[in-house]
């Protein structure tokens, strides 16, 4: 999942803003909380958070990396929790949305919620072909296949290259019963992106 690149913009505007004082956000934990992974990512956004001085626009943002890498620990509640807090700061924000969406679902928990989500997420960017993939998990999460492959198909309209796409369109084929066409797909992805089957199989899905 890529991030919106705004992030950084707002973000490094804060670090300028803040510069003078000598208990502003600080370049390091800037740069670890946006493109860092693991534990170290998350007490960067955490010490951030703890600092204050930003909008809540730029507390969304970080309430937001922190879940997404949550997330990729396994740590789905935590996510959602961080992305709710995100949403509220900022409604408006569409990859707060999203990235709730895709906790769920990745968790296989409040399925239904997910969807809700990333309707949510489509409404205010129907332009954004990445958050139909989103809407893809949920509803293979769902079994509702032919939507699911119907969701993959759109956002690779917009990336015909996305790894998550196609591996998951692959995986919505073959339960289908599809298992030429699913092979295919899972086939592609795994040249744009080698480790795309591990990847999701620790999220049950394969």
């Amino acid at each position: 999942m890529k991030r919106c690149w705004i992030v950084a913009v707002v973000l490094l505007v804060a670090a300028s803003t803040a510069a003078a004082s000598p208990q502003g956000p600080s370049q390091s934990d800037l740069s670890r909380c946006e493109n860092g992974s693991g534990e170290d990512a998350i007490q960067a956004c955490t010490a951030l958070l703890s600092r204050g001085g930003f909008s809540d626009t730029q507390l969304a943002m970080i309430y937001r990396l922190r879940g997404f890498r949550l997330r990729d620990l396994g740590n789905y509640k935590q996510a959602i929790a961080d992305h709710s807090e995100a949403i509220k700061l900022d409604p408006a924000f569409a990859p707060a949305w999203n990235s709730r969406c895709w906790a769920r679902g990745t968790g296989n928990i409040e399925i239904q919620e997910g969807l809700a989500d990333c309707n949510e997420a489509i409404r205010l960017r129907p332009d954004y072909f990445h958050y139909h993939n989103s809407r893809g998990l949920i509803f293979l999460r769902q079994g509702r296949l032919d939507d699911a492959i119907a969701e993959f198909t759109v956002a690779l309209r917009g990336q015909p290259e996305h790894a998550e796409s196609l591996f998951l369109r692959g995986v919505a084929r073959r339960q289908k019963g599809d298992a030429a066409a699913g092979d295919e797909d899972i086939a592609k992805a795994r040249r744009f992106q080698s480790d795309i089957a591990e990847k999701f199989a620790r999220d049950g899905i394969k």
